[in-house]
């Protein structure tokens, strides 16, 4: 299965009325498409974030700015050492 493939049966197992589906979306699935998504580099994790998550965000919310930065940054090439590191944002 592609991880297109993983996502879709994902979400149809969630939408399921048999409790057993909903179960599975909500706990199988998800470790098959964690280990598929660690086999992934920056770029293509990237990608899916603008793909599968900004898609579906509010495009006026926050969140909306937050994942296109971050899919941005992973699409890069070479990120500056400053971004490899994890800073707590500005309150």
């Amino acid at each position: 299965m592609t991880i297109r493939e993983i996502i879709a049966e994902q979400r149809r197992r969630l939408r399921s009325a048999n409790p057993a589906e909903r179960l599975a979306g909500a706990l199988l699935i998800p470790r098959l498409l964690r280990e598929r998504l660690n086999d992934f580099g920056d770029p293509l994790i990237g990608q899916l974030l603008e793909d599968e998550v900004w898609s579906n965000l509010n495009l006026l919310a926050p969140e909306s700015t937050i994942c296109l930065v971050a899919a941005d940054r992973l699409r890069r090439p070479t990120r500056p050492e400053h971004y490899r590191q994890w800073r707590r944002p500005s309150q």
